[in-house]
């Protein structure tokens, strides 16, 4: 399977009614800061493709692991990489709308039309990727109800619940004029946990 990242925008599918629909959905959302969280979601739908470069820590009851993290996304295209310190070992994904590859070193590629089935199946590991691709901006997956969301005085997501899972977001960093994307958020769901911690954003990589 080939992946093509071709240019285009990024997040298409979060439109005005989307945008509607999210806010009706938020029972916590603070009225003065409805024009800041449309603002930041249109920001966020107007980004074209991006890069996000940091470490990825996960935690469940009896077992632990770390890892440095690449995420390279345009629309429904992307390429996620997972390399584990010590041996620990490293895993890739290339996936697009119909379907994804996992690539591991020494091993022959995985193919399947689910991303998060395919990681569990072969890591034992139950991420939320679909979720992740927008959590990971702080916005919300367009096609999920949000439980809960609550936004810090400048409209910024501090928490949102969506899909099972509990997003708390611990700290911003400016990538771009009047944009502050995330630098490190947690996520829960009961028996797994995960933390991220971004070092790098890129807006347009070569």
């Amino acid at each position: 399977m080939r992946i093509y990242l071709r240019a285009s925008r990024l997040l298409v599918s979060l439109s005005g009614l989307i945008v509607v629909g999210l806010l009706s959905a938020c029972t916590t959302l603070p009225q003065q800061n409805t024009q800041a969280w449309q603002t930041r979601l249109q920001a966020i739908k107007n980004l074209p493709h991006w890069t996000a470069t940091g470490r990825l820590a996960l935690l469940a009851e009896d077992e632990a692991w770390n890892a440095h993290l690449l995420w390279q996304q345009q629309d429904g295209y992307y390429r996620i990489r997972l390399s584990a310190p010590m041996g620990q070992g490293s895993l890739e994904l290339l996936g697009n709308p119909t379907g994804v590859m996992l690539k591991r070193a020494g091993q022959p590629p995985v193919q399947a039309q689910n991303a998060e089935a395919l990681l569990h199946q072969q890591t034992g590991w139950h991420l939320p990727l679909t979720g992740l691709r927008y959590w990971l901006l702080g916005s919300a997956a367009p096609e999920d109800e949000v439980s809960e969301l609550k936004l810090n005085a400048t409209g910024q997501p501090s928490s949102l619940s969506q899909h099972g899972w509990q997003i708390d977001y611990r700290s911003y960093t400016q990538v771009a004029e009047q944009l502050y994307l995330p630098r490190k958020l947690f996520l829960h769901n009961g028996s797994l946990s995960a933390r991220i911690l971004i070092h790098q954003w890129e807006l347009n990589p070569e």
